[in-house]
């Protein structure tokens, strides 16, 4: 069953040769610390899947692949954990740096998971305080607990549409 078109991308030339042989659909080269104005607002789902890891400029990665998002669109991040696991193998695949969770959040955070193109139903996870806005609070103004507290309605997974 098919879901939608699947756009490959890679830096490496090489990587997109390989792929070619595996992969029936669009394959592009792409440097993700430079903003490509032609991809913006493009995509609904983007899977980074052991990437920024290999990218010098990890924030500039990370907001260029917002920029390519549809608005309410999803970003699906895996990173190898840990910096204290440095080993050759880091070397050898060339990454830069691990992350442990709070690290990951942080760079998320400056980026856009608390925000969006358009408005949004926040809700805080601690009290259930709801509010629509393209921005969730810097913290509840019921119980005070901070942003990362909110989470999108839409994705709680207990809710339900009724009819």
């Amino acid at each position: 069953e098919t879901y939608g078109n699947a756009i490959g991308y890679d830096y490496s030339e090489h990587a997109l040769d390989y792929c070619r042989g595996k992969f029936k659909g669009k394959l592009v080269q792409l440097d993700l610390n430079e903003e490509r104005t032609d991809l913006q607002n493009n995509l609904d789902v983007v899977f980074a899947l052991d990437i920024i890891e290999h990218v010098k400029n990890d924030r500039a990665a990370i907001e260029n692949i917002y920029r390519t998002m549809k608005p309410g669109g999803y970003a699906i991040f895996t990173v190898p954990a840990f910096q204290r696991l440095w080993s050759q193998n880091d070397i050898n695949n060339m990454h830069y740096r691990r992350y442990n969770r709070k690290e990951l959040a942080e760079l998320l955070e400056k980026g856009k998971l608390f925000v969006s193109d358009v408005k949004t139903a926040w809700m805080c996870l601690n009290c259930g305080y709801v509010l629509e806005s393209p921005k969730a609070p810097q913290s509840c103004p019921v119980c005070n607990h901070e942003q990362g507290y909110f989470i999108r309605m839409e994705l709680a997974s207990y809710l339900c549409k009724c009819k």
